[in-house]
């Protein structure tokens, strides 16, 4: 039985998410560049709910028609993600591929909340194509860890942390 969210819908690249590459072309309308900005916050937040589903379900990847699945994935909260980001990066929490992925992911959050709430905020096609590409590098450094080492970042992404 499919469940609502699907993970095969979720691109795993940025370069997926260039509105079909045309509308970054030549002079885009600031609409079509802050689209594109949410576009690569969002492929950033579903690797990291896609890590963090696989991480709490006994059978990984094999397990994402499940229910349990698919509310693990949803309950992925921004801000408890870029909390928890922030701290790995500060604390040099992890690896090096791991921090770059949370670097990357806070990052894309402030600029996405710019794009989508800031009225006066105006974008280059030069800043967001150089965004898409760190967020692609990003993936790409998490996707060559361990699977310890996503089921870490993903785990602590998705829990606050209590006390010390």
């Amino acid at each position: 039985m499919e469940i609502g969210w699907n993970p095969k819908k979720c691109s795993e690249s940025p370069a997926s998410w260039r509105l079909g590459g045309s509308n970054l072309r030549g002079r885009p309308r600031q609409a079509d560049l802050k689209t594109a900005v949410n576009r690569v916050y969002y492929a950033l937040f579903h690797k990291l709910a896609i890590m963090a589903a696989d991480a709490a379900t006994s059978r990984g990847a094999r397990s994402r028609k499940t229910i349990a699945w698919t509310r693990t994935a949803r309950a992925l909260d921004h801000r408890t993600a870029r909390q928890e980001c922030e701290r790995i990066v500060g604390q040099a929490l992890l690896s090096a591929g791991a921090r770059q992925f949370a670097q990357t992911f806070v990052k894309m959050q402030v600029l996405r909340h710019e794009a989508d709430y800031e009225d006066y905020t105006r974008f280059t096609r030069n800043q967001v194509t150089t965004w898409i590409e760190e967020a692609e590098v990003a993936i790409a450094a998490v996707n060559r860890e361990t699977q310890e080492i996503q089921r870490a970042l993903a785990t602590m992404a998705m829990h606050r942390r209590r006390g010390n």
